[in-house]
């Protein structure tokens, strides 16, 4: 899994297991602890797949502005972490 058991005591201390639907925002956001529990809608290609805030990170050092836990990116179709990777998509907090 790439994910911890628990999102950081820092941020909501949510479940992260191999079916969590939710996404990181960096630090580095302005409020950014004023994104949690909101829901963000992540489209790549044509897909389209619904997540909820509920971490936060230092996202390489600011050069990522969502991390997806493994419900999301298995949503999207793909089998791991590694296999997701880096990748470009389009986003809106709701």
């Amino acid at each position: 899994a790439c994910c911890a058991r628990r999102t950081a005591s820092a941020s909501t201390g949510a479940v992260c297991d191999d079916n969590s639907m939710g996404v990181a925002v960096p630090k580095s956001m302005p409020n950014y602890r004023s994104y949690f529990g909101r829901t963000v809608e992540i489209v790549y290609g044509s897909q389209t797949v619904y997540a909820t805030v509920n971490d936060c990170g230092s996202m390489g050092g600011g050069s990522r502005v969502l991390d997806l836990q493994p419900g999301v990116w298995k949503a999207f179709g793909f089998s791991s972490c590694r296999a997701w990777g880096l990748r470009t998509v389009k986003y809106r907090f709701l």
